[in-house]
């Protein structure tokens, strides 16, 4: 540490790392000091005192990983989702999205992710390839995907296998320790839309070259729907056709309402907004900007 002056500030750091699978241990620090200088060591230079020092200790514990969990739903896909519906936050179609997020001063390398139903080692395997060539950092995320098996989608359980990239102080003839982490993630408990809206249109858009611009609702229940569609202006794009109309959707069926579109610019794009809705549920839905983005060549 060395010589510190009166009233002056010093700050450390004592890092350790815990690689025992037992109980935490409690962790004791302590900071002593004497006192220094050219007339304190003449009066006192056998015998130095110890002179009061102020610490303030902050313990920080960083785990290897943090997971957080999302959804996806299917590609150009959004349910009609009704106020209340358990459907709003845990959606039945799609996948879920497991990101690691990588916590602590350590550099990692993975080895294998993989999730399975919890007490259930081999049913709902699910897993992402890893590459030994890649570090994460502190701050880095990797990204685990598993399908949404039913509308009730039990626990999962993710097992991480990692170590550490430059060796620790256990390896051996320069053998990484490999440490397993596993992590539950909740039940999902969802329930089926009513309607799913799918908008529909080609791969590839090109300048000056009209297209068809599907908007498809399909109606899983036994019952019959009027949807109200309705489109704003984009200024990416000039259309025909009817702005507003009403589409009849039959019992376990769907319905299609189609735009001519002309793209007019050129890069990426956004589709026109649009909005669809439901009197029967007094539900409104727009689809999100992600399923409407597009590149014009």
């Amino acid at each position: 540490i060395g010589d510190v002056a009166l009233h002056a500030t010093w700050t450390g750091a004592v890092c350790l790392r815990w690689s025992s699978d037992g109980p935490p241990a409690a962790l004791h620090a302590t900071l002593t000091a004497k006192r220094t200088g050219a007339r304190m060591t003449e009066m006192f230079k056998n015998n130095p005192r110890t002179a009061p020092v102020e610490s303030v200790t902050h313990v920080s514990c960083d785990a290897p990983f943090t997971v957080k969990r999302a959804y996806l739903p299917s590609y150009r896909q959004s349910p009609l989702v009704l106020q209340g519906d358990k459907c709003s936050k845990s959606p039945p179609v799609g996948v879920m999205l497991a990101t690691l997020h990588v916590g602590g001063p350590t550099e990692l390398t993975l080895d294998d992710v993989k999730s399975n139903v919890t007490g259930a080692p081999d049913k709902g395997v699910t897993r992402t390839d890893t590459n030994d060539t890649v570090t994460l950092n502190a701050g880095d995320a990797f990204l685990h995907v598993i399908p949404l098996r039913s509308q009730d989608h039990g626990e999962d359980s993710v097992r991480v296998k990692w170590h550490r990239t430059h060796g620790d102080s256990k390896s051996r003839d320069k053998a990484p320790t490999v440490i397993i982490n596993e992590y539950v993630l909740p039940a999902v408990i969802g329930s089926k839309p009513p309607l799913t809206v799918e908008l529909k249109y080609p791969p590839k858009l090109f300048l000056g070259e009209p297209f068809t611009y599907e908007v498809r609702a399909s109606n899983a229940t036994t019952a019959s729907y009027d949807v109200k569609v309705a489109v704003t202006d984009s200024t990416g794009f000039v259309f025909s056709g009817i702005k507003r109309a009403t589409m009849y959707v039959p019992p376990l069926s769907s319905a299609s309402f189609y735009f001519l579109l002309v793209p007019i610019v050129t890069g990426s794009a956004v589709l026109p907004e649009m909005s669809l809705s439901a009197e029967r549920f007094a539900a409104k839905f727009v689809p999100p900007i992600e399923s409407r983005r597009v590149y014009v060549r």
